[in-house]
């Protein structure tokens, strides 16, 4: 398995806050490994994606016999309006561990091998949802099922952004291990202390406004001016 690569660059953090907020995915849906400058998407969050983005009508994935005896296989198969179909297969080795180095559950490598899977499918149609994404973003529309972009998940996103660029959200090298860790205690701290939530998302969006300008106000004058 491709290592996980927490020192993500402030591009990639913005990536993941927006397809969060556009899509309403968990940031932790979305990684980024170390030698892959594509983002890799979990077995949900592609779901979602895939009807949000393109004209599927119909995702199947099974297990499968593997031909390997310390692996998962999960075929996957997607079938699209015109009755065209794609199918391939992933395979997650029973040895693979997660960020934290632990071992993954049953279900974490069958959602993992499922999520390789539908990418190789994807790729086997040529579909690039990143792509799609930014197509549907220029032209302000979502080329297929997919809603425009609201005023609340504008809002969202930018208060991630922000909480980056205000260091509330902050990877972390551990020392003991030398992994970095994403550090939300800031973030979390403010949001108890002004609105009693735990999330972001669980803000109204006068909530957000709010919380969008109190981060901005946090900025260096220079930055926040921009």
């Amino acid at each position: 398995m491709n290592t996980e690569n927490r020192n993500y660059t402030k591009e990639q953090h913005e990536l993941i806050a927006e397809f969060a907020a556009t899509y309403g995915l968990e940031p932790e849906q979305i990684i980024f490994y170390s030698n892959d400058p594509q983002p890799f998407f979990d077995r949900d969050a592609t779901a979602v994606l895939i009807h949000k983005l393109t004209d599927a009508v119909g995702i199947e994935d099974e297990p499968m016999a593997s031909p390997l005896g310390d692996a998962i296989a999960v075929k996957y198969r997607i079938t699209f309006e015109d009755g065209s179909f794609v199918s391939s297969t992933g395979i997650a080795n029973v040895h693979e561990t997660g960020a934290d180095d632990h071992p993954l559950t049953f279900e974490q490598l069958q959602s993992l091998a499922t999520s390789r899977a539908s990418r190789s499918a994807l790729r086997n149609k040529g579909i690039d949802l990143v792509k799609l994404h930014y197509a549907a973003k220029r032209s302000n529309v979502v080329e297929y099922s997919g809603e425009p972009i609201n005023n609340y998940q504008k809002l969202l996103r930018e208060a991630h952004v922000l909480g980056y660029e205000t260091a509330l959200i902050a990877d972390e090298k551990d020392l003991r291990d030398d992994k970095t860790y994403v550090d939300k205690s800031g973030w979390r701290r403010v949001l108890g202390v002004r609105y009693g939530a735990q999330a972001s998302s669980d803000l109204s969006e006068e909530q957000l406004a709010d919380f969008v300008a109190f981060l901005r106000s946090q900025l260096p004058t220079r930055q926040a001016a921009a």
